[in-house]
């Protein structure tokens, strides 16, 4: 009898591992990939409230950058698909990625930006984002760069999006009262082999006197108003001529392993804001003012 329960019992344990393991192996198998999930709200660049289902974005693939040469550290960068189900055409979309396992753990969220396309009213656009460094001490970073595409689910909250036909206000000078007839606008950006990005000026002296050194910080922002960074920028070499504009420009170099550099080197020129402190100016007559 005892021997017959035994019996009995094992094999109900044997049915049930039966069952667990075919479970396990057809998720591995077929993957539930979420590729959008539904939010109360997308804002619009001028505060309107529209559908969340306005724009759609589907994951497409999961891209590994090994380190080389000139990177000491793995990428990921991933691939998007943007249906838009408005009737405007949308250039910039900005939200949430989150990627879980298959047993919906979370292994990281990355805010996204999503520009460098326009979506037509009612249609579709691929999109690259900017790279996601890989830091070899976080085991969730590694997780996402080792683990298959077809292994992980995918989430993408839109949060705000702006359309093609907004207009962006990119440059903006701060200065002090008396300094106040000098406008620095950023009228280009251009890409160096990797290592260098450089802005063209164009300047506006409306003071009495020729200048021969602006001193100041440049930030730069998103499309979105996002700060990315800022740095140190004094123009010089080139004397700016009262009541005058002068084109000249400014060069600096980035470390591509720094995200916000390599998010300010891989956006365009036009999906970016540029604001400009002046600090100093000095005229050729080396008088200053503050």
């Amino acid at each position: 009898m005892a021997l017959t329960i035994a019996i009995g019992c094992l094999g109900l344990f044997l049915l049930i591992l039966v069952i667990v393991m075919g479970v396990f192996l057809f998720n591995v198998g077929n993957p539930s990939e979420i590729t959008e999930v539904p939010n109360n709200m997308i804002i619009t660049s001028s505060g309107e409230v529209v559908s969340s289902n306005a724009v759609v974005v589907h994951t497409a693939d999961k891209i590994n950058i090994p380190r080389n040469a000139s990177s000491y550290a793995d990428y990921v960068q991933m691939h998007y698909f943007v249906q838009n189900n408005s009737d405007e055409d949308i250039r910039a979309i900005k939200g949430t990625l989150t990627v879980e396992d298959l047993f919906e753990g979370i292994i990281i969220t990355d805010p996204i930006v999503l520009t460098g396309n326009t979506v037509l009213a009612y249609g579709f656009a691929e999109f690259y984002d900017t790279p996601i460094c890989i830091n070899s001490f976080v085991e969730s970073e590694v997780e996402l760069y080792n683990n298959d595409y077809g292994l992980m689910k995918f989430t993408v909250n839109v949060d705000e999006i702006i359309y093609a036909d907004t207009p962006v206000r990119q440059n903006t000078t701060f200065s002090t009262e008396v300094n106040s007839a000098i406008t620095m606008d950023v009228v280009d950006k251009r890409n160096v082999d990797g290592t260098k990005i450089e802005f063209d000026f164009a300047v506006n002296n409306g003071t009495s006197k020729d200048i021969r050194e602006v001193q100041g910080v440049l930030s730069i922002k998103n499309i979105f108003g996002d700060y990315i960074v800022g740095f140190n920028c004094n123009l010089t070499g080139a004397t700016l001529y009262a009541n005058d504009i002068t084109n000249t420009s400014f060069g600096c170099y980035i470390d591509q392993l720094i995200d916000t550099h390599k998010t300010l080197y891989n956006e365009r020129y036009n999906d970016l804001i540029f604001e400009y402190q002046i600090t100093n100016v000095i005229y050729t007559d080396w008088t200053e003012t503050r």
